[in-house]
This record gives structure tokens, sequence and C-alpha cells, in this order.
């Protein structure tokens, strides 16, 4: 007898599990899904260096709850271009449930290879494909590349930075005893989060910029947001 009301009390648990499970069945209609952006931008990327993440948002529009075929990078694998969808890092992802009225990040992230160009500066693009149902639907991705030379945690002996590329600077780009470092007017020089440039004792350096076509000095985070932020680099010791 207490074997048949513990076998009672099972059913309707298996049933209300059943009943609440959702099924994701439909695929969308005819409108698709929708963005909160048509593109993703990313502003000078240089080569080597991954860029910051950019996200958007895919939307649910309908009553129901829906699942999204496929979600893919048009390049595949020689894509400069990486995505994570909702946390699941993949050039591809199938099957993505959403439920009704929902939405789900996407994030993406690029790297740049140097050589890429043999124009200093250029132009990257991909877009990201959503298959919902049989319609095609895409999110464009576009970054501006910037070749540099990279320096990293160096001690230099004399040289000249001209302004054919920007130079990249990770860590400490030293200046050795009694070395000059000259800058030749429209030089750009980069650097990166706690890097900075340090003349040694009796060492000098010529900056030749001009009014007209200036030497620059600044962070490597080249977005809006950054510009009048302090504390980015280290400075020139």
């Amino acid at each position: 007898m207490k074997r048949l009301k513990k076998i009672w009390w099972v059913i309707p648990a298996v049933l209300m599990w059943w009943g609440c499970e959702r099924d994701y069945l439909f695929r969308g209609g005819d409108e698709g899904i929708t963005f909160s952006s048509d593109t993703v931008m990313f502003d000078t990327i240089f080569t080597s260096i991954g860029s910051a993440t950019r996200n958007f948002r895919i939307y649910n529009p309908y009553g129901s709850d829906m699942t999204i075929d496929a979600i893919r990078l048009a390049g595949g694998d020689d894509s400069k271009f990486r995505i994570n969808v909702n946390g699941v890092p993949s050039h591809e992802v199938y099957e993505v449930p959403m439920r009704a009225g929902d939405s789900l990040y996407v994030f993406v992230e690029v790297t740049i290879n140097p050589g890429e160009s043999s124009d200093p500066s250029f132009v990257v693009t991909d877009s990201i494909v959503f298959s919902t149902k049989e319609r095609n639907q895409s999110v464009k991705l576009v970054a501006y590349g910037q070749d540099v030379v990279l320096m990293r945690n160096q001690t230099i002996e004399s040289m000249t930075f001209t302004a054919e590329k920007p130079y990249l600077i990770y860590d400490w780009l030293k200046v050795d005893t009694a070395a000059v470092l000259t800058i030749e007017e429209g030089a750009h020089l980069y650097f990166y989060q706690g890097a900075g440039l340090a003349v040694y004792s009796e060492a000098s350096l010529k900056v030749k910029g001009t009014k007209e076509n200036p030497v620059l000095f600044a962070g490597s985070r080249l977005e809006d947001w950054y510009l009048d932020k302090p504390g980015q680099w280290e400075g020139i010791i």
C-alpha cells in the first residue's frame, strides 16, 4: 500500500515537469528577429593587439518561445573576428533558444595580424549571419586596422623614429646612456597601459614636430571614451 502511494505521488510530479518544459519549436515569423544594432564598428585596431569587446543584443519580438537555427561568422574559421553568443564562444552556434519577448547578448572581438595589408591603414570586414526558419539576417562587422612597429620592454641605442608607421610601446622603452632618440615630425607613439618612455643619464630625446605636423604621444586606447581619461600611460621620465 505504501508503495502504491509513492507511485501516485511520482506520477503528478512527472506530469507537472512535462507540462512546464518549454519546447522552443517556433522558428520565427516572416519578420525574423530584431537587433539593437545593424553594424558593430571598431575604431583603430593595432595589429597583433586584440580589440576591446563590443556587444549587441538579439530580440525575440514574438509572443512565443523560439529557436534560432544558427548564428555564425560568415568568414568562418578564417575570420579575424571572434564571437561569444550568450556565454558560448565559437564561430558558429546552432539551436539557440530564446524565450518569448526576451533577448540575448552577442559579444564581438577582433585581432588583426601584421602584414594583413600593404597599406598601413586598412579596413577588415565580416558579418554575423542569423538563420531562422528559411530566413537569413546579418549584422555587419567593421574594424579599422593600423599596422604598427611594436616595441616591448626594449633598451635602445641611438635611433630615429619616422612617420612611416606608428609605434606601439609595451612596458618601458628605454633610451640607453648617452644614446639619442630622434623623433621626426608627424611620428605617432602610442603607449599601452603601464608603458612609458625612460631617457637614461646623458641620453637625449630630440622631438622634431612642427605646428603643421606635430609628434603625437598618446595612450593606445583610441575610443572616444578614453580621450580625456588620465593615467592611461606612465609618461616620459
